[in-house]
């Protein structure tokens, strides 16, 4: 069901995201559409509980109306896939029972205990069952988050001949968020000199076309995530960041790339053989720069990058600049690694 998710160009306690993307709920709650919209894909997941503290009241049993079916749909997904324990959905309900009992929203109230005993009345599973699931999952669930803690490096795909190693920026919901831990490919964010959005540019074609076919094998594909890609504009120059996108494969933003590395040295990246190869350009020290998706100045003839030294480079270069390398960016589901 929760195929996309959002790749949150700013802080998730930023009051412009929640504002927009509540206001965007309260719509969905008031129409006669079942799934919500592409643009709450992922936050109904990653900002639960804020949404809960926004919704409780009122609107509450509509919002559960809603939302728990769809949760529900999600849990049996995340549950086929070992990433969460039979009836996981219990807990959850079990929480919004409690939290409804502590602000006496007795119509919630009612409407989650009829809800639980409609949804669960026929499971049976055997106690002894149920600990050894637990057990598995537990295990299961221990070594996958071990192994994609943040800042940890993990290998995936293959590129050119090499082993595509990727870096941890972000863990939530079982899905993980990686970029390549090197420059893997040295293009232009597109061919021609034009005004252009990230959109429209060659290098998102090149990504979600060449790149994603040559690197990951039919197995390893599915695992990939359909990212909404939020394109926002770029504050520092005021030029237009171009429609939101939809992709499984794409470059973080000026605002992502500062939020996912907190120093300049943590940006630093170095090329693959391969890239070398090709004669791009590489510092002394062995750094490269690398393209972002972000606009920089001077309308669309630019785009945002991070020099070989780490600074983040908020004006850009142009675009048609072919000794830049490109770090792929995809969340990816953590079960199966």
């Amino acid at each position: 069901m929760f195929d996309k998710v959002i790749s949150r160009p700013i802080s998730m306690d930023s009051d412009d995201v929640l504002v927009k993307m509540m206001g965007l709920t309260k719509v969905w709650l008031d129409s006669d559409e079942t799934e919500p919209p592409a643009e709450i894909y992922g936050f109904i997941m990653n900002f639960r509980g804020k949404l809960e503290d926004y919704i409780f009241g009122e609107d509450s049993p509509k919002f559960m109306e809603k939302y728990l079916p769809l949760l529900e749909n999600e849990a049996n997904d995340l549950i086929s896939k070992g990433l969460m324990r039979p009836f996981g959905m219990l807990d959850i309900i079990d929480s919004f029972l409690d939290r409804a009992v502590e602000e006496e929203c007795i119509e919630l109230r009612a409407w989650l205990m009829d809800y639980k005993g409609r949804s669960f009345d026929d499971e049976v599973i055997d106690e002894a069952d149920m600990d050894k699931m637990d057990l598995e999952f537990e295990m299961r669930e221990a070594f996958a988050y071990e192994k994609f803690q943040v800042g940890n490096t993990v290998n995936f795909g293959q590129y050119e001949g090499e082993p595509l190693s990727w870096r941890v920026l972000d863990l939530a919901c079982g899905r993980a968020l990686l970029i390549s831990d090197k420059g893997i490919e040295s293009l232009p964010y597109n061919e021609e000199w034009a005004m252009i959005t990230w959109e429209e540019c060659t290098i998102r074609k090149w990504l979600g076309e060449g790149f994603f076919d040559a690197a990951f094998t039919d197995k390893e594909k599915p695992r990939i995530l359909t990212t909404r890609v939020l394109n926002c504009d770029n504050d520092y120059y005021h030029t237009k960041g171009g429609n939101d996108t939809d992709d499984k494969v794409f470059l973080l933003s000026i605002d992502e790339v500062k939020r996912y590395f907190d120093r300049d040295p943590d940006r630093r990246t170095q090329a693959t053989e391969h890239v070398k190869s090709k004669g791009a350009y590489v510092s002394g020290t062995g750094n490269c720069c690398w393209w972002l998706r972000s606009r920089g100045y001077n309308g669309d003839q630019y785009a945002g990058f991070v020099y070989d030294d780490g600074v983040v480079y908020v004006s850009g270069d142009l675009v048609y600049n072919s000794g830049f390398v490109v770090r792929p960016v995809i969340w990816v589901e953590v079960g199966g690694f």
